[in-house]
This record gives structure tokens, C-alpha cells and sequence, in this order.
């Protein structure tokens, strides 16, 4: 029997530059393997940012780590997945399309 790994996940957004960072991830599409591979999940998203600067001039790009969330009680609670349990979460450029991969073999 095929059991069904998740259905709410939330992605945290959390941005490291010289300046004050907000931003949003959008289009989210979250796809379980099948087979063997049930338990991996790929998401894809866009993340968008908008910097609000802090005094002087900022050279450097934003970069931003990814934290993912997941829900097993159709979103009363969230847990927070290991961070060694998604792959391409870390130092990420505001790009579209961008694939994460959450493998819950191993938790």
C-alpha cells in the first residue's frame, strides 16, 4: 500500500545580505516520487526579493537559505525538516524555478 508522505508544506525565507532583506517565494509546485522513491519530494518555487538598503551602497547579491516546513495534521502544526534532509535549500539567488529536493528516507 502507497502511503502519501505529505500534503502542506511551508517554506521559510530567510535573507543574508548588507542590507535589510524581504522578499517571498511564489509558485510553489510540490511533487512526490513514486516507487521505490515515495519519500523524496521535489519542490519547485520562484523566489522573488525586494531590498530596502541600510546607509551605504550594496555590491554584493542577495543570497538567501531556504527552511522547509511540513505538516502530517493538514496544517494545525508544522515541523521543521532537518536541513540536512533538502539539497539546493542553501545560498540561493532570486531566480524562477528554483528545485529543492527533501529526502524523507532519511528521517
Amino acid at each position: 500500500m502507497k502511503t502519501s508522505l505529505l500534503f502542506f508544506l511551508l517554506l521559510t525565507l530567510v535573507g543574508w545580505t548588507h542590507a535589510r532583506e524581504t522578499g517571498s517565494i511564489e509558485n510553489i509546485e510540490i511533487s512526490q516520487r513514486t516507487g521505490e522513491e515515495e519519500r523524496v519530494v521535489d519542490i519547485r518555487f520562484d523566489l522573488v526579493s525586494s531590498m530596502v538598503l541600510l546607509g551605504s551602497d550594496v555590491s554584493d547579491d542577495p543570497y538567501y537559505d531556504v527552511y522547509l516546513e511540513v505538516s502530517f495534521d493538514n496544517g494545525d502544526s508544522f515541523v521543521l525538516v532537518n536541513p540536512r534532509e533538502v539539497t539546493g535549500a542553501n545560498d540561493l539567488s532570486p531566480a524562477n524555478n528554483i528545485g529543492i529536493v527533501w529526502d524523507g528516507r532519511i528521517s
